[in-house]
């Protein structure tokens, strides 16, 4: 990639306008590493100590996994637009993961952080 190229891609990343969902609840960062675009979502859900999690799990990965591909189409479209050529991609690696933000033994909820990863190499 040319230097002009990488800077177009910087800017296509730049997630200061572009990252939240129309309430804020939700988000995606971009992280460009060398040759690897790393695209993580991030959301806070409350759920039953239990059940909820095994209930909420599926609807969490589809709309990550919706969120993550429309930020990605995003930055390939801002970058077809400076660059005149498409970016090309090819899927890395995803991972998943919950984190326990607080919890009582007083109440049946909790406060979870739910993030998803997926990593390109791009071209």
């Amino acid at each position: 990639m040319t230097y002009e190229e990488i800077h177009a891609l910087g800017s296509s990343i730049d997630g200061v306008y572009n990252n939240y969902s129309d309430d804020g609840t939700r988000k995606v960062t971009a992280k460009l590493d060398n040759y690897c675009l790393t695209l993580t979502y991030q959301t806070v859900v409350h759920i039953a100590r239990d059940q909820g999690m095994h209930l909420q799990t599926p609807r969490l990965k589809d709309e990550s996994s919706q969120m993550i591909r429309s930020r990605l189409n995003l930055i390939k479209k801002t970058f077809r637009e400076c660059c005149d050529r498409t970016l090309k991609t090819s899927k890395l690696s995803e991972s998943d993961f919950f984190e326990t933000i607080s919890t009582s033994p007083y109440t049946p909820k909790r406060v979870v952080k739910y993030s998803m990863s997926v990593s390109y190499e791009i071209s």
